[in-house]
């Protein structure tokens, strides 16, 4: 899961996507997000994936010279945590008690007060 990534999705190796999926640091679903189809050993299928990354390079189009994407604005990804990885969302801090003795610095309490009617991020 995740908002963007560094360079296009579409040339990560195949295999090291895997290995995340493996490791458990990436889902088969997900696996797809970088053009990567799996068997259900979690082995490369080279050419579903290659049919798939032909499928998906015309989406991922980027403006000449554009290396960093963002990805979803930070409200889709919001939105959609708890289907795509099970956990709910994560809060702003603003949303939170916040405790401990830091709360009492006055940057501290200005950051806070900042979020009154409505954290956020």
């Amino acid at each position: 899961w995740g908002g963007g990534g560094w360079g296009n999705p579409l040339q990560r190796d195949a295999d090291l996507v895997a290995l995340e999926v493996r490791r458990g640091l990436v889902t088969k679903a997900g696996a797809r997000r970088y053009g990567v189809v799996l068997t259900d050993d979690l082995a490369v299928d080279a050419a579903a994936t290659a049919a798939l990354r032909a499928e998906l390079a015309p989406l991922l189009k980027r403006p000449e010279g554009e290396v960093f994407h963002r990805g979803k604005p930070l409200e889709d990804l919001i939105r959609a945590a708890k289907e795509e990885t099970g956990l709910d969302a994560p809060r702003h801090p603003a949303a939170m008690k916040m405790r401990g003795p830091h709360t009492k610095l006055p940057y501290v309490k200005e950051w806070i007060k900042s979020f009154e009617g409505g954290a956020k991020y």
